[in-house]
């Protein structure tokens, strides 16, 4: 089993995003290893809780890949993987930087879901809470500080969607002046191709 589980996170793996015409292939061998993992967990593995986490996101994403490529019903079961593993980084304890960073993904994750849904205020709302986690992890490691302008301008884009451009005015400005700041302190992330 040990085996078959890393022949198969190797095939998972190697599957290219958007995966076209392989996408109900990537989604049989991601659901195979989502329940390798809930497997994993029930027995007390100690990383298998992450793992998973990690995998519904990648679930999710490999159904968002296959509901493009199909129109199916799959961006409704990307949500749910989506939602899941954002509750299971959430139930990790402690919560260290590559947790953080998980759920962050996750939650960028879910508003990706919800925004091919239509749903924008669930969006929205989902990256706003990923901003939240950007921003402690920035607190920590402020070279990262662009990843914040990043998820402060998708916020921006989903909050207009959501219909709320005060929020989303607000959002702008902020990721404006953290690339401004960006720009002025490290001119060099930021050649002018025009100049």
């Amino acid at each position: 089993p040990a085996d078959a589980f890393s022949e198969l996170t190797t095939l998972a793996a190697a599957v290219p995003r958007p995966a076209g015409p392989v996408a109900d292939l990537a989604v049989r061998w991601r659901r195979q290893l989502v329940d390798a993992c809930r497997e994993r967990v029930a027995v007390g593995h100690r990383r298998a809780p992450v793992r998973l986490a990690h995998e519904l996101t990648a679930l999710s994403d490999a159904l968002a890949d296959a509901a493009q490529a199909a129109s199916s019903s799959d961006a409704a079961e990307g949500r749910v993987a989506a939602e899941e593993a954002v509750a299971a980084f959430r139930q990790i304890k402690p919560a260290g930087p590559n947790v953080q960073r998980g759920l962050h993904t996750a939650l960028r994750t879910l508003a990706d879901r919800h925004a091919e849904l239509g749903q924008y205020a669930e969006a929205a709302a989902a990256a706003g809470d990923a901003t939240v986690v950007c921003r402690e992890l920035v607190a920590a490691n402020p070279e990262q500080e662009s990843w914040l302008a990043t998820d402060l301008a998708f916020h921006a884009g989903l909050l207009l969607r959501a219909e709320q451009p005060p929020a989303a005015v607000e959002a702008y400005e902020q990721a404006a002046a953290i690339y401004r700041s960006l720009r002025r302190d490290t001119p060099s992330l930021f050649r002018d191709e025009y100049s």
